[in-house]
């Protein structure tokens, strides 16, 4: 019922594009496949989560969620032949850090609710990278301001998602949000990751 948002998974790896390419496919294949039990789920449209992708340890407190969901949004930076930087952002489920002591659908919509949430801010920042991509002199703590003034938007989108639904408790409410979700990721299907990076290709 409830989730945490790694808002601090900043990852500056310097690869060439075609190692990035080619690790984003091998996700991608991971993915719809749905057999290995990798310990990172990329947000997929064509997976959805099921409880055994909950595979972490519950937490010793009295106030343990339901469920609680492990996501992260890392910003990557990478290096064309020319040296010119390509940013890459995914929404990312951890599946060992992710733990639920209750089995219920609705519970289980509410999670993947949370994740693909985060795919739609994963898409803004996108949309918004490509778009700063084309001013003359975009420097790379640019992208990363930018990257950055996103994550309070994002923690407080989560967090009104929660309340308002009660956690999937009232189901009226999660049903307008689940409408809300839908369309926003239609929306931003540009910004895809099958489609921004052309992993179809």
């Amino acid at each position: 019922m409830m989730h945490i948002f790694n808002s601090y998974c900043f990852r500056l790896l310097c690869f060439n594009k075609q190692i990035l390419l080619l690790s984003f496919l091998i996700l991608n294949l991971t993915i719809a496949s749905s057999q290995q039990k990798d310990t990172l789920l990329i947000w997929d449209t064509n997976y959805l989560l099921t409880w055994d992708d909950f595979m972490g340890k519950e937490i010793n407190n009295t106030n343990n969620p339901d469920a609680l969901s492990y996501l992260e949004l890392p910003l990557l930076i990478s290096y064309d032949s020319n040296k010119k930087p390509i940013y890459t952002v995914v929404a990312l489920f951890n599946r060992y850090k992710s733990f639920t002591s209750k089995f219920h659908y609705s519970l289980l919509d509410h999670e993947q609710q949370h994740f693909n949430i985060l795919e739609i801010f994963a898409r803004k920042i996108r949309k918004s990278v490509d778009a700063l991509n084309k001013v003359e002199n975009t420097t790379p703590q640019d992208i990363f301001n930018l990257y950055y003034e996103y994550q309070d938007s994002i923690t407080n989108h989560q967090h009104r998602y929660d309340v308002q639904t009660d956690y999937s408790r009232n189901w009226r409410k999660q049903k307008i949000w689940n409408l809300i979700i839908k369309n926003k990721l239609q929306e931003l299907e540009n910004y895809s990751v099958k489609n921004y990076y052309n992993l179809n290709n």
